[in-house]
């Protein structure tokens, strides 16, 4: 589900180079913040939500860097909760992929991605 997030101004834990990525967590859901080229739109962002995967891929950034995360999650999630957006950031846009946790690995994970 993709949905468009309100202009919260610049925020000073917004990754500063285009395609970077942080990322936190808390029982329920884990939460990536992407830099996205300024005019990025919806139309050019593909996010992909599977029970043990995510993938996440941007039209508008440099050929090779387009697919951003393509991996194995630490622990099992809930693709049809989960949920992404944009909204204007300093230094372009920011995307926002909210994953919801399947209830049966809520808590803490030692990591997003299984390594």
């Amino acid at each position: 589900m993709q949905v468009e997030m309100p202009d919260n101004g610049p925020a000073a834990d917004v990754p500063d180079q285009l395609g970077s990525y942080n990322w936190g967590q808390d029982d329920e859901e884990i939460t990536l913040e992407i830099l996205v080229p300024a005019g990025t739109t919806s139309k050019q962002i593909a996010v992909t939500f599977k029970p043990t995967t995510v993938k996440v891929e941007v039209n508008t950034l440099e050929e090779g860097k387009r697919v951003v995360i393509d991996a194995e999650l630490w622990g099992k999630a809930e693709g049809e909760e989960s949920s992404w957006g944009l909204c204007d950031s300093k230094g372009g846009r920011q995307l926002t992929v909210t994953i919801a946790k399947h209830y049966t690995t809520q808590g803490h994970w030692s990591s997003f991605l299984k390594e």
